[in-house]
């Protein structure tokens, strides 16, 4: 019954839903030949340290542009966690 309901309520108002249409076709994408070495890192041990992390630096998922703009800076984040951050210069040199 109340599926009925619901149904014809859509039939009414279909402009306002929306539709996703599923097919069973499976896409085959090529193999990823990854030859990046594996970063020990210890922000993606836990999903707790993570949203910390995340809490912390006020990085949001929450939409597609701060998706894009948290993963990015996360992605700088491990990057910069695996190099050297102390820089030595001579004095000769400055």
């Amino acid at each position: 019954m109340l599926d009925r309901a619901i149904v014809e309520r859509i039939a009414i108002d279909y402009k306002a839903f929306f539709a996703i249409h599923r097919h069973n076709q499976i896409i085959s994408y090529l193999a990823v030949n990854n030859t990046d070495a594996l970063i020990q890192c210890d922000l993606m041990d836990m999903r707790n340290t993570f949203l910390n992390f995340a809490y912390d630096n006020n990085y949001e998922f929450s939409s597609l542009g701060r998706a894009k703009f948290s993963t990015m800076t996360l992605l700088y984040e491990l990057y910069s966690s695996t190099t050297e951050k102390f820089t030595y210069n001579c004095i000769r040199c400055q």
